[in-house]
């Protein structure tokens, strides 16, 4: 039988290392996301658990034949929950709002621990308005560019709510287009991918994929109650 490929060596920094990251997003029509990840980490030092920061804008630029522009999308968190990933227990979940930003504290502020732990984290992240006359777009990032130590075993599924043209799908890790980086497939309306190596300090994971405008339908109710300017989606140990 055939060897099986070596894993690639995750290193912990700041006295943690994230040994897999699993995401999975359902994209609704209307512009709402619901996202699931599984997180799982290792601590070589006692810690009260993890900290994730979900941006609640950011700066997209396209490029649509030759043609340049620059927008901002804005977003909104709603129905936030966590549980442990082994026992299915109810983790609590600090919730505070930064300029430009939603700070989720993952675990207890009166326990300590060391060693291995899963957290399944759920939420709502809705899109606000397009910003492009010329096409709709699915812009975001599995996983930004800010935290701080290294992850590893890094999976992804996403659940488009119509056809698209899987030509027009595209990965990148910082600004670079990852092309070699992220292995993926698409079956029918669901993009499957895998991340083929470790994502280091400060390189953060985006797709993005470009749609027939009206592609995305809501109400002017539903794009309501945005916040402003850019940051980084990123998690870190606390």
């Amino acid at each position: 039988a055939a060897a099986e490929p070596a894993q690639p060596l995750i290193l912990s920094f700041h006295g943690y290392k994230i040994t897999g990251y699993k995401i999975n997003v359902k994209v609704q029509e209307n512009r709402v996301l619901d996202v699931s990840e599984v997180i799982t980490a290792s601590f070589d030092e006692p810690k009260h658990g993890i900290s994730r920061i979900l941006p609640l804008q950011y700066k997209i630029r396209s490029n649509n034949g030759g043609v340049f522009s620059a927008y901002i999308q804005k977003a909104a968190v709603r129905d936030v929950s966590a549980q442990a990933g082994s026992t299915g227990e109810v983790v609590p979940v600090k919730k505070e709002k930064r300029t430009n930003q939603l700070v989720l504290q993952l675990g207890d502020g009166d326990k300590t621990f060391t060693g291995e732990k899963s957290y399944i984290l759920h939420y709502t992240y809705q899109l606000g308005p397009e910003e492009s006359a010329a096409f709709d777009e699915l812009y975001y990032p599995l996983i930004g560019d800010q935290w701080d130590t290294q992850i590893g075993n890094i999976s992804f599924d996403v659940a488009m709510p119509k056809a698209f043209d899987p030509q027009n799908l595209q990965f990148f890790v910082g600004v670079n287009e990852a092309v070699n980086f992220v292995d993926f497939s698409v079956e029918g309306n669901a993009i499957h991918g895998t991340v083929q190596d470790v994502l280091g300090n400060g390189a953060g994971l985006t797709m993005r994929l470009q749609l027939p405008k009206g592609y995305f339908k809501a109400t002017e109710a539903e794009q309501e109650g945005f916040i402003t300017e850019k940051e980084a989606l990123f998690f870190f140990a606390v």
